[in-house]
């Protein structure tokens, strides 16, 4: 329906409408974080941030960014709003990926072209930041994300973009640069996206500087990193610092340390309820630290059948928890196989 056939003030009324209903997509997550809370006995002495268990269900978030993403493409296309549009397929496919990677990069892909048609460079930044997500998901070879990434930074930059916002494409560049081995590039680039006011690859750092330097140097950065969580209340940055800080210590010989931290960790994660944290970049450090310090209990705390973006990636997390649990079992032979079974899963090694 053309805009012009609308009454004017429906028109505004739509906007405001679909506007708040994509607001509203884009942060559920922030708001099942803050809301979505039980209180639990006082008495606990896990301290106050984690008297709170956080409620966290991944289809309800699912279906209520279809339902609303739907909604504002809708009154989008009713007023010609491009904007709507753009952001609604976008955020839509996101959504759609982490069950469904490859119907959600359609939907990216095309939100994302619609945004740079008509001029949308926020749009553009935040369509291409997801497409490449996708795309690796999906197992596209490093050059060719590689080229895509730099394609789009020469884009925004040329359209007036800060390397603030910038931040998350040249951290997956970043990433890029350690897979092919050049550590230094990676750590280098990482700097810039520090210096220009972001935290994106903060941690990917702490795995940078314990490769090039040793585990020594990363012990107080890390333990920085915790303070903050336990003054912000960030149970998602907390938990996976926990995790590096056990890991680092660890691989520095303070192995009671480590050992107490990862026993947090693991406390920590019953506390909260927050187990999907480790259904992917933490999963396999968690497990393997988790057996080498002989702190019990992490395999139960792992989300065993975790939505997937594809089924190779389901089924590779499903063998590394098979791998963990014959390691406590003590069949080396058949962990080995699992584990190896778990990493020709995974799309950055089936490419090689």
């Amino acid at each position: 329906q053309d805009r012009r056939s609308v009454p004017f003030c429906d028109a505004r009324v739509l906007h405001a409408r679909q506007r708040c209903d994509l607001f509203r997509a884009s942060l559920e997550q922030c708001i099942l974080k803050t809301y979505r809370t039980q209180q639990c006995n006082q008495t606990d002495q896990t301290g106050p941030f984690f008297s709170r268990r956080t409620e966290h269900d991944p289809a309800r978030l699912r279906g209520f960014q279809a339902d609303a993403t739907e909604r504002a493409i809708a009154i989008g296309e009713r007023t010609k709003d491009a904007w709507s549009i753009a952001n609604g397929l976008i955020t839509k496919g996101t959504a759609m990926g982490h069950s469904d990677a490859a119907t959600g990069l359609t939907l990216v892909v095309e939100g994302t072209a619609r945004a740079q048609r008509e001029g949308l460079i926020d749009t553009v930044s935040r369509g291409v930041n997801n497409r490449v997500l996708l795309s690796g998901v999906l197992g596209r070879p490093r050059p060719e994300l590689r080229a895509e990434i730099e394609s789009a930074l020469e884009w925004l930059r040329a359209h007036g973009v800060e390397r603030f916002g910038m931040a998350y494409l040249r951290n997956m560049l970043a990433w890029i640069r350690a897979a092919d081995g050049d550590l230094d590039g990676a750590r280098a680039l990482l700097d810039e996206i520090f210096a220009s006011g972001s935290r994106v690859g903060f941690v990917f750092s702490f795995i940078l500087d314990t490769l090039r330097d040793g585990p020594t140097t990363s012990i107080a950065r890390v333990d920085e990193v915790l303070r903050t969580g336990e003054r912000a209340k960030d149970a998602q940055g907390q938990i996976p610092a926990q995790v590096m800080a056990a890991l680092v210590r660890m691989l520095a010989g303070r192995r009671e340390e480590a050992a107490l931290h990862y026993a947090r960790a693991r406390d920590d994660i019953q506390a909260t309820r927050r187990g999907e944290l480790f259904a992917g970049l933490w999963q396999t450090p968690a497990l393997l630290a988790a057996y080498a310090l002989e702190v019990p209990g992490w395999s139960e705390l792992m989300v065993r059948d975790p939505a997937s973006p594809t089924e190779s990636l389901r089924q590779a997390r499903v063998r590394l928890l098979a791998a963990h649990e014959a390691l406590t079992r003590g069949e080396h032979e058949l962990a080995a196989r699992e584990f190896a079974a778990h990493l020709t899963l995974l799309p950055q090694f089936a490419n090689e």
